[in-house]
């Protein structure tokens, strides 16, 4: 996970997403349910013809009714690991865990194989997160990969207009700690997507998150890629 800095979001069931998504070389990319679940020709447009190229998903809150159907979408293509959105805290990994090890089962996937980037998305998530180095030693802890946070759904949250981002102050506060939850159990931090198409803002942005420490960037748009493998290059 160190080594990956860049992880463009691609609509699932998107097969023109896919293509440009893998023209742009991002380090991994994150496929994400929307309204389309796809079907039989995404499945195969991520399996054959194309590059190898790391894959993970995002997958809704493991308390939802989605979790399930969407785990059942996803386990042919066998993924390097799921995002998983809303997460609240040691329960939800635990959970989150649980039900793998069951669909990994059901597909005759090795135990374990199947990772977890743990999405802080929540005032909630931002608390706990920072008590995650109290049961590192759990065994679903064994799955989890790394830290990311999600901005956009803090700024809902925090009841900030959709037109207006969080404030600088309260921006680098979420950042700092989901930075120091994730190093105090050893993981790598990835830094929220950002919907910034300015070019040079977006490369403070990177930067900013590089130099905190911050091991990689969720991208939004194949444009992103290259501003942040650049900046992670160089911290």
């Amino acid at each position: 996970m160190e080594n990956l800095h860049s992880f463009l979001i691609v609509p699932f069931g998107n097969v023109a997403a896919l293509d440009e998504a893998y023209r742009a070389q991002p380090d991994a990319i994150i496929l994400e349910f929307r309204d389309n679940f796809g079907g039989p020709d995404f499945t195969s447009a991520l399996t054959k013809g194309r590059p190898s190229i790391i894959i993970f998903v995002r997958l809704s809150s493991v308390r939802s009714h989605c979790f399930r159907q969407e785990l059942d979408i996803i386990m042919p293509v066998e993924p390097e690991g799921i995002l998983l959105s809303e997460t609240n805290g040691v329960d939800d990994i635990a959970l989150c865990s649980a039900r793998l090890s069951v669909a990994e089962a059901e597909n005759n996937l090795r135990e374990g194989q199947i990772r977890i980037i743990a999405s802080i998305e929540s005032n909630i998530g931002i608390l706990a997160s920072q008590k995650f180095y109290q049961t590192m030693g759990a065994p679903s802890f064994q799955r989890l990969a790394a830290l990311a946070w999600n901005e956009q759904s803090l700024r809902n949250e925090n009841a900030v207009r959709p037109d207006q981002p969080l404030s600088t102050a309260l921006r680098h506060h979420y950042q700092n700690i989901v930075f120091t939850a994730a190093r105090s159990i050893n993981l790598p931090a990835i830094d929220t997507a950002s919907p910034n198409r300015e070019i040079v803002s977006f490369t403070d942005e990177s930067r900013y998150a590089a130099r905190m420490g911050y091991s990689a960037k969720i991208a939004l748009f194949p444009e992103q890629v290259q501003v942040i493998n650049e900046a992670f290059d160089k911290a």
